[in-house]
């Protein structure tokens, strides 16, 4: 089970803000499932609903899909960034990690792009925000995988950073 939430604290007082649990098949089970009709993009049908303040997240997440490149600089750039999914047991962290994982999708080509609405807010400070959207992921010699990506961004001057991502398939 994978799981990533985003928390606020308001007079020390603990919130769920946005919470993606997701069932993480094996690779192998992940794979042969995909072969077949069976991968559905979860939550497609989902509430689409942006936050205005979180316009440039949304914008960052969408330049992600088409030129990978740009979130695997913005994860490998931090020590405490997180990359889960979307099969059991893939959870990389740290920047080295999350270098090498870059590189392999680099080099398979890997892009996404929606397939349903996109889901965003930001927390009450303004410094985090989340962007969530049923994807599908192709890459070279392999079959395309409908996933649903949540993706949780820091402000950074006037900019969002990708610090956060999890991909998750239902089958």
């Amino acid at each position: 089970m994978g799981v990533l939430a985003i928390l606020t604290n308001i007079a020390d007082l603990w919130l769920v803000r946005s919470a993606m649990l997701a069932r993480t098949p094996t690779a192998k089970t992940l794979k042969a499932e995909s072969k077949k009709d069976a991968v559905v993009p979860p939550g497609a049908m989902g509430a689409k609903q942006i936050d205005p303040a979180a316009r440039g997240a949304v914008e960052r997440f969408q330049e992600g899909l088409l030129d990978p490149g740009l979130w695997g600089d913005d994860l490998a750039s931090r020590s405490d960034a997180i990359v889960i999914g979307p099969a059991q047991g893939e959870v990389t962290r740290g920047k080295k990690d999350i270098k090498k994982l870059w590189e392999k999708r680099m080099d398979a080509k890997m892009r996404a792009a929606t397939n349903g609405g996109i889901t965003a807010a930001v927390t009450g400070d303004g410094q985090l925000a989340w962007v969530s959207a049923p994807i599908t992921r192709v890459a070279e010699d392999e079959e395309p995988l409908p996933l649903r990506a949540f993706a949780v961004f820091e402000k950074s001057g006037d900019s969002w950073k990708l610090i956060a991502l999890h991909e998750s398939a239902a089958l």
